[in-house]
């Protein structure tokens, strides 16, 4: 499920993950952009999770909101990794609907949670971001280059992580949206192409 499967057994065998899970991981998240002409007939399918998404996704979040400050929980190691679990059914529930609106959500949620000790939670972050820019699409864009909001300091974010993380797992999703960012600059005016250059290659 869109990294989360990836993330999960890498935590589970305490080791880097695969170069070939990776490539799953990006191959499975490029939604959007250029690629491979593919002329085999489309079949039209209704999606129909979109509908109720909504309810699970926010509900979920109003329950973390209700709760977030019981130390009993949230406090600690233990903590960091049930929030990771959080981040990575909510980037699941956006996968599944591909809807715009959760993944806008999705992102800014799991931003404020990006600096912490336990790179699970590091981890399902970045999970979380890859799968809301892949459902945001060219939306995604608008949010990280308008130059406002939190999103705006993500290439810096995903450049230090690439550059500076200790943890494997969170280096190679890094990489994945780094590039992501880089194949959808492709369909972009040469300026706006080379600011996003600019920004993941610094």
């Amino acid at each position: 499920l869109c990294g989360a499967k990836e993330l999960a057994e890498a935590r589970k065998a305490e080791k880097p993950a695969a170069a070939t899970d990776i490539t799953k991981l990006e191959m499975r998240t490029r939604r959007w952009g250029r690629g491979r002409k593919d002329f085999r007939p489309r079949i039209s399918v209704v999606n129909k999770f979109m509908d109720v998404a909504p309810l699970w996704f926010y509900g979920l979040i109003a329950a973390f909101m209700q709760r977030k400050g019981d130390p009993k929980i949230f406090a600690g190691a233990n903590g960091g990794r049930l929030l990771s679990s959080i981040l990575v059914t909510l980037a699941t529930f956006v996968e599944c609907a591909m809807h715009r609106i959760l993944a806008k959500d999705l992102m800014e949620f799991a931003w404020s949670f990006r600096v912490t000790e336990v790179a699970e939670l590091r981890g399902a972050v970045l999970v979380a971001m890859v799968n809301g820019f892949a459902a945001l699409g060219e939306e995604s864009l608008a949010l990280i280059f308008s130059g406002q909001g939190p999103l705006a300091a993500l290439p810096e974010f995903l450049n230090d992580t690439i550059q500076n993380e200790t943890d494997s797992t969170c280096r190679s999703l890094a990489k994945v949206l780094s590039q992501q960012l880089l194949d959808s600059a492709d369909d972009l005016p040469v300026q706006r192409r080379l600011q996003i250059v600019r920004s993941t290659r610094r």
